[in-house]
């Protein structure tokens, strides 16, 4: 039996709750869903997201077989996403990184 697995972060796309494309996000370095909310860490900042702001995520994660050739993608829609939290982390020697924590 093959195996099939995911190996990389998700391409994420912010729509908003009509459904509408506002913003992809392009540096995503981390992504950690929960049960009660989701941490993006990217380097861009993204003008759109202000505290209180409401939107679904749609996350595209790319799924390779074993000889690592992606041979599909999963798509996972996370719905009502409400933005609490905006951390911006910078170094002398580093990218600034911001951090969006969102509650389910």
């Amino acid at each position: 039996m093959a195996i099939n697995y995911l190996n990389k972060l998700p391409d994420i796309l912010v729509k908003n709750q009509k459904g509408e494309s506002l913003q992809y996000i392009e540096t995503l370095q981390k992504f950690k869903e929960r049960q009660r909310t989701v941490l993006l860490q990217c380097v861009e900042n993204v003008p759109t997201f202000k505290r209180g702001f409401i939107c679904d995520l749609e996350c595209c994660f790319p799924i390779r077989n074993e000889n690592h050739e992606i041979i599909g993608q999963r798509v996972d829609i996370i719905k009502d996403l409400v933005l609490v939290y905006i951390n911006k982390n910078a170094d002398l020697d580093y990218v600034p990184i911001f951090t969006y924590i969102f509650y389910k």
